[in-house]
């Protein structure tokens, strides 16, 4: 299944973007439950703890653990919403409790998974921006591959390496398209901040920027992991219609 290069399949960008759109839409309750519970409350109270805590968050190290914690909530949500996207697909009814129970049953290897894409990838980004840039496309659905198909971590990523074969400039222009809409929906918040951001200060945390930013924040890693499901739900679909062909042409 990993032999060459990869598949060589047409994938339609838009057709990537609307079926991320559409499964939200259609599964609003229960992406926004998840978003909620996996995202908006961790990013509220990590924010409220710096608040409380500004000393304890000045040095290198705290910096660091909380970067490394943002980029786990991040990436770690493409696990429920693939469960929710595969779910769509069959049209079989899912509830919040077994969508987390089905994205965390392997709770070690799948924060595994989530550290090497999205640590790794970027520090390599960091380190050099390309390496990162390629690093976050080969891996970006290994996330996906890891909680539907239920292989091992490094079968995953082999598994999305596989499966964007010579996809990367599409998968590169689906990567710009998120996060310019992240940056658009970021400087709109950034605003309501500056102008509104002491509309609401309890003990000197400003309870109304934490909250606007933790929405945002949870709002973009809603978008990124349901399109990154959805480019996973595409490229298995178009895998199933490429096997489908090779069997009649044989």
């Amino acid at each position: 299944m990993y032999q060459g290069k990869g598949m060589v399949i047409n994938l339609s960008v838009a057709d990537v973007l609307n079926r991320a759109i559409c499964t939200i839409l259609q599964n609003f309750s229960l992406s926004s439950a998840v978003s909620t519970i996996w995202c908006l409350v961790p990013v509220v109270l990590m924010d409220v703890w710096v608040s409380f805590s500004p000393q304890f968050w000045s040095g290198h190290k705290s910096t660091i653990l909380l970067f490394i914690v943002s980029i786990i909530i991040g990436f770690s949500m493409e696990g429920p919403l693939t469960v929710i996207e595969i779910h769509n697909i069959n049209d079989k009814k899912l509830s919040l409790k077994n969508c987390l129970i089905i994205s965390l049953r392997r709770p070690l290897k799948f924060i595994s998974v989530c550290v090497l894409v999205g640590v790794l990838s970027y520090v390599a980004m960091f380190a050099l921006i390309i390496p990162g840039i390629i690093l976050l496309i080969v891996w970006s659905i290994a996330i996906p591959s890891f909680v539907n198909e239920r292989c091992t971590v490094i079968e995953s990523l082999r598994r999305s390496f596989y499966l964007t074969g010579d996809l990367k400039a599409k998968i590169f222009a689906i990567i710009l398209v998120v996060a310019a809409g992240y940056a658009l929906l970021y400087s709109v918040a950034a605003f309501a901040m500056i102008s509104y951001g002491n509309l609401l200060v309890i003990h000197n945390v400003h309870i109304f920027s934490i909250m606007l930013s933790a929405i945002v924040v949870t709002f973009g890693n809603l978008l990124w992991a349901s399109v990154f499901a959805s480019l996973y739900a595409e490229l298995i679909s178009l895998e199933a219609d490429e096997s489908r062909l090779e069997t009649i042409m044989a």
